[in-house]
């Protein structure tokens, strides 16, 4: 994550309007030359097997839970006075869709669920909390690590427990897009998009509550080796999150 972290950096101080491509660019670099000996988590494994309405409850259930926490982190930070930190983009459709949301799924997922989840597997749920932890600190923004976070744990539990790395990619990626949707609308319909979203996040929970996946998911997430999950807390780890709460701070002014 260091890697990653020091070629954004970089890349946000010499040309900041491009920082996502280097924030893709140190996903790459990290991936392929750093624990190049770990696996790749879901290429291949064994894959339990799931329904398609358990997958696609999943995802309503990541969609509408991350765009909720979205909604009330930029409330509360708005209320606070730090206004809003993310200027939803006033970019064409196209290059939104293409660098906010196809890159970073593809490239973030094959860092976070698939390098570093692959070096957390001995800590089970320990290992699925801390990659999450760690993929909300990428975000380097108050405002995004809760849905981050939340995200984070969906993606790395399903990724975990379905062993398909391109599923996660494809939830990811579809979240983006709902994000970026969300994001293009008016202000005024914000508040209507809360209260439906709130409704398809409770149904798509209920949905999945007697459900195969919802069972795994639980059993995994109660699950942390706390002897594991604490050894892998190295300074390493410690000096990423302090940069990234840094960075964070910075953020707000």
């Amino acid at each position: 994550m260091l890697t990653w972290l020091a070629v954004y950096l970089v890349g946000a101080l010499c040309l900041p309007t491009a920082a996502g491509a280097f924030s893709a660019l140190g996903c790459l670099a990290a991936t392929c030359f750093v624990g190049r000996d770990a696996p790749l988590c879901g290429i291949p494994a064994e894959k339990r097997r799931y329904s398609k309405i358990e997958y696609a409850c999943t995802l309503g259930l990541l969609v509408s839970g991350s765009a909720l926490l979205s909604f009330v982190a930029s409330l509360v930070l708005r209320l606070g006075g730090a206004g809003q930190t993310a200027a939803a983009g006033r970019s064409s459709f196209l290059g939104a869709l293409v660098f906010s949301c196809l890159v970073p799924a593809a490239f973030e997922e094959l860092l976070l669920r698939g390098r570093v989840l692959g070096l957390l597997l001995d800590a089970r749920g320990g290992g699925v909390w801390l990659c999450a932890a760690l993929f909300a600190l990428m975000h380097t923004d108050f405002a995004r690590l809760p849905y981050a976070f939340f995200a984070g744990v969906v993606l790395s539990a399903l990724v975990y427990l379905g062993g398909n790395l391109y599923v996660g990619m494809l939830f990811h990626f579809l979240n983006n897009l709902a994000s970026l949707a969300l994001s293009r609308l008016p202000d005024a319909a914000a508040y209507g998009a809360a209260a439906l979203l709130a409704l398809l996040f409770c149904g798509c929970l209920a949905a999945l509550r007697k459900k195969p996946l919802f069972a795994d998911a639980k059993m995994l997430l109660g699950a942390v080796r706390a002897g594991e999950f604490v050894r892998m807390l190295d300074p390493a780890v410690w000096l990423y999150a302090a940069a990234a709460l840094t960075l964070c701070v910075l953020h707000l002014f």
